[in-house]
């Protein structure tokens, strides 16, 4: 989603973002890149970095034209609302709340697929890795706590509540319960970061939310499985620095 920006303008913005969190944490933002995250700390500024990727979908217009007549002229100012706040302090706190929420997602993932089976499924491996994403969630929610004073995360909430499809129905085109947990962190995340402005953007959460949009799921699957391995990585015993990921992508 970052295409048609230039490389550095676009590593400069996203240091705007996440170079005060790197601060909070003792963890020097340059030597991040090329260090494993060894400590705590480490890891979870790695999850901020994971987390932020993720949220840049809802920077660009493409991630709010959805519906049957979507307004380009509402979606690029939601787009540049949320591109404009990420890198502020209701920015940092919608980048914690989806690095908890990406932990709480991956976990959910992978004890449906420890449970579900299958011929090379490892239940054991699954549910400890689930285990440990929702153990770094938790360090992240201490070491960064979320502030939503405007309300959005119960936006999000009331549309939850009006959702129509089932998502246990095996005929469903899609992973239901993926698409409705990651939509809800996204969208979650991109209304605490544009603040004042929630009153404005925040219908628009509703259809992606209440009801199913594929171009949405499109977005958001394409993201998450780019960023899953890097997110499997902070939780092994012995974790890459987060360069390694970048120069194989």
């Amino acid at each position: 989603m970052l295409g048609r920006k230039s490389v550095g303008s676009v590593g400069d913005y996203m240091r705007r973002g996440l170079e005060p969190m790197a601060q909070r944490l003792g963890v020097d933002y340059d030597e991040s890149f090329f260090s494993p995250p060894q400590t705590p700390e480490a890891r979870v500024f790695d999850a901020f970095r994971v987390a932020q990727s993720l949220l840049m979908f809802l920077s660009y217009p493409e991630g709010w034209i959805f519906g049957p007549n979507p307004s380009k002229k509402l979606a690029k100012r939601a787009a540049r609302a949320v591109h404009d706040s990420l890198v502020t302090d209701s920015g940092r706190s919608a980048i914690s709340h989806m690095a908890q929420g990406c932990a709480r997602e991956m976990a959910a993932l992978w004890r449906r697929a420890a449970n579900d089976g299958g011929p090379d499924v490892i239940p054991e491996q699954l549910r400890e890795g689930a285990r440990r994403s929702d153990d770094l969630g938790a360090l992240a929610a201490g070491f960064w706590p979320v502030e939503d004073p405007y309300g959005a995360l119960d936006k999000i909430a009331l549309y939850e509540k009006q959702r129509v499809a089932d998502p246990d129905n095996p005929d469903a085109v899609i992973d239901l319960h993926g698409y409705n947990g990651r939509v809800s962190v996204a969208f979650g995340a991109a209304l605490i970061a544009v603040g004042t402005d929630l009153e404005e953007f925040s219908h628009l959460a509703y259809l992606p939310v209440a009801y199913l949009d594929l171009q949405v799921a499109s977005g958001l699957q394409h993201d998450w499985v780019f960023n899953a391995e890097i997110w499997r990585n902070l939780l092994s015993a012995d974790p890459l620095p987060y360069a390694e990921f970048m120069r194989s992508s």
